[in-house]
């Protein structure tokens, strides 16, 4: 139970952990221990996984030994040495996640060294900010990002890497260099004839410059490392800086989170007891848990995670870096841990939803039945049942979609709708455990504990972890609210970060005095310790009526309770009143209702984004969310605006760790939402009793205008000034 010892206070109330006595496993030094100790007691376990390269498609994993793997680790680590790299220096990692990616981190981590990733889908902007201003002098990388450092080589960015190492352990790779760059693949793999090289696509020429900035090869610097081993002399503790991880950079630059071997350390030990115990089948075969590793490694979470199976002597395999691909490598896989986050979780929901909805009436009612059945096992009691035989047997195939021996899934980085939620644990037969944390607190804060019944809350706090909840009295959240106490929600322990890289003053923003990180996050703390993450200090806006109104709250709202809503941002100003939502809606529902409408199934999908029936349909869905929810009237969405393009990382509207990117959201749509605001303000003499219709005939209207042309650029406070017919007609 929690230990409420500010119960006198009324500005605070702290919520500490109810584990007994945990503590760091004495034999970890730093975080290399990890591995080095697993290797040790389980060196002919699978470690890392990689699908060969067949002629016509990638094969079955091949895998790596723990024992394996923890010499390519010394290897590699003693070649850094001999390159010169010693403690303290600051090496850039640039790819997705695959052998090398997890060799070099623990090799630099067993010297002290301090890695940078950099994400496999970072813009140029941000690694033109990012690789001066964490000092790196080397750039770990993999092919396909040559093209992208290429444009910047010449830069005053550059200028201090002096070292550039081409991944090569894969066949594609060395064929690359064993074409273009002789001279480092000396020790590269052996390229099967049908294995095509990286960067075929790109021209000869500009694939001779791209390879010219490489120094050296992995092969190469393992071969180093052979041929002069070396001990580690300087002694890496627990206090040491194991990594620079930089934030998507929602906002302004990009900061450099600054992560020690302690954090990581913590943050693993506070994920122990979550991870399941081997079964009586397993271990009567020799068999450990295998995870899947797609999430990048560049955020903080995917390396917890793995850090924490190599503790289990989990076998981590490596997709192929095509996300497209993901569940063919997981079918191939078939892996018993899977950590995912909501977006992918939802992915899966509508691809079983459709094939589901597409069956014929009698199967839509076995499933349904069967479904009702496992949902009340699971989920109708105090405690889950096992559903009958024939329950069981109706979920076998929708399991294989997941490989069919999952045992555990891990969510975190955002809500996870209670509906997906209760979907994935019934349908594909695996418990979630949905957790809390960011960068700043190495991924972990709150996790949901196991057989937990209830949803809709992020769990208990993690290990040695402290979680206070202090007055945000402009918004009306305190901590002696009634029936629970609610507030922002500060963090406290071992996992905590040390502090923003070079930026002193923004530490001092969010870490005080007392080493409280105060992550900007409302919450509600509800009997038995548990989380639930009810609203934002930030992205909080003031409308023209004065009220204080926090968008990213509201799409999280409706988000979770709006099966049509596939991402949503809610918009508006201080001199606006009401509130506009952009949608991308979820295509299987859009296309159900235009089914369920009669209407024509030639009309693409596109053109179905303007028509009425549909945005009311959605507008109406928003609406409901929003009223259960209990949220204001003035919080509310007025109009909504359809767009049937997802965003991405790639098209840069989302942030790598998959966030909404709110300043290139605002830019994209921004004529279109004042537009809107236009025509509401000058046909609607009460916007409060304005209807979904008439809400949707004026912004469609104004979507169209802007599409075709017919108006001029706007901004926020000119349409204070706009009255009807002035619109700054062209």
């Amino acid at each position: 139970m929690a230990d409420n010892a500010d119960t006198t206070e009324i500005h605070e109330a702290v919520f500490k952990q109810s584990f007994p006595d945990i503590q760091l496993p004495s034999d970890w030094k730093n975080c290399s221990s990890i591995i080095e100790m697993t290797a040790k007691s389980n060196p002919d376990a699978k470690c890392f996984g990689t699908r060969t390269f067949e002629p016509k498609s990638r094969g079955d994993f091949e895998w790596l030994s723990y024992k394996d793997a923890m010499q390519l680790i010394t290897e590699f680590s003693a070649g850094l040495a001999g390159l010169g790299f010693k403690k303290g220096d600051k090496v850039g990692i640039m790819s997705k996640n695959r052998v090398e990616w997890a060799v070099a981190d623990f090799a630099c981590a067993a010297r002290g060294i301090i890695t940078v990733p950099l994400y496999d889908s970072q813009g140029i902007e941000d690694v033109r900010y990012i690789v001066p201003n964490s000092d790196i002098t080397a750039i770990l990388v993999a092919a396909e990002h040559l093209p992208l450092l290429r444009q910047l080589w010449d830069e005053p960015c550059c200028e201090a890497v002096k070292t550039m190492v081409l991944f090569d352990y894969r066949p594609d790779d060395a064929a690359l260099l064993r074409a273009v760059r002789p001279d480092l693949a000396e020790h590269a793999l052996d390229v099967p004839d049908h294995v095509t090289m990286s960067l075929d696509t790109v021209a000869a020429d500009e694939r001779d410059h791209m390879c010219a900035m490489l120094t050296h090869s992995f092969s190469q610097v393992l071969a180093e490392g052979r041929a002069h081993p070396s001990e580690v002399t300087e002694t890496v503790t627990p206090e040491d800086e194991l990594s620079f991880v930089y934030t998507s950079g929602t906002t302004g630059d990009p900061k450099g989170v600054v992560i020690t071997h302690s954090n990581v350390m913590w943050a693993v030990t506070s994920f122990m007891s979550y991870w399941p115990a081997r079964t009586p089948a397993m271990v009567r075969a020799g068999e450990y848990d295998t995870l899947i590793s797609y999430l990048p490694c560049a955020h903080i979470f995917m390396r917890v995670i793995s850090f924490l199976a190599h503790y289990n002597v989990a076998g981590v395999a490596f997709y192929q870096g095509d996300t497209r691909k993901i569940m063919d490598d997981v079918a191939v896989l078939r892996p018993t841990i899977l950590p995912a986050v909501p977006r992918i979780l939802s992915r899966m929901f509508d691809a079983v939803s459709s094939k589901i909805a597409a069956k014929p009436a009698l199967s839509r009612f076995v499933f349904t039945t069967a479904y009702g059945q496992k949902r009340k096992a699971l989920f109708g009691g105090k405690s889950r049942q096992e559903p009958n035989f024939l329950v069981k047997r109706v979920f076998k195939k929708t399991e294989q979609v997941i490989g069919g021996n999952v045992r555990l899934i891990f969510t975190g980085s955002a809500p996870l709708p209670a509906q997906i939620n209760e979907f994935v644990q019934i349908v594909f037969g695996s418990p979630i455990i949905e957790g809390y944390g960011m960068t700043e607190s190495t991924s972990t804060a709150a996790a949901q504990l196991e057989g937990v019944q209830d949803m809709g809350n992020v769990g208990v706090p993690e290990g040695n972890l402290q979680i206070k909840l202090i007055d945000v009295p402009d918004l009306d959240y305190l901590v002696s609210d009634s029936p629970n106490p609610r507030g922002e929600v500060l963090l406290k322990g071992g996992n905590i970060f040390k502090g923003y890289y070079k930026a002193e003053d923004k530490t001092a923003e969010v870490i005080d005095d007392d080493g409280w990180f105060h992550t900007g996050d409302i919450g509600e703390m509800l009997p038995g310790n548990r989380l639930k993450l009810i609203d934002r200090k930030r992205n909080i806006f003031k409308m023209a009526q004065g009220e204080f109104v926090c968008g990213s709250a509201i799409e999280d709202v409706c988000t979770a309770n709006c099966p049509a809503v596939g991402s949503i941002f809610i918009y508006g100003n201080r001199y606006e009143s009401f509130l506009v939502a952009v949608v991308v809606p979820n295509k299987t529902m859009v296309d159900q209702w235009w089914a369920e409408l009669g209407k024509d199934k030639s009309v693409a999908y596109e053109a179905r984004m303007r028509d009425l029936d549909i945005v009311m349909k959605v507008h109406e869905e928003l609406y409901a969310a929003c009223k259960n929810a209990g949220l204001r009237p003035f919080e509310f969405p007025k109009a909504v605006i359809l767009d049937p393009n997802e965003w991405t990382i790639e098209n840069n509207l989302l942030t790598p760790s998959m966030k909404p990117k709110r300043a290139a959201l605002k830019h994209l749509y921004k004529q279109r939402m004042l537009q809107t605001y236009v025509s509401i303000k000058n046909n609607v003499s009460n916007i409060g009793r304005m209807s979904v219709k008439e809400a949707g005939e004026l912004s469609l209207d104004a979507v169209r205008m802007v599409a075709a042309g017919e108006v001029g650029e706007l901004d926020e406070e000119s349409l204070t000034t706009l009255t009807f017919g002035s619109h700054v007609m062209k």
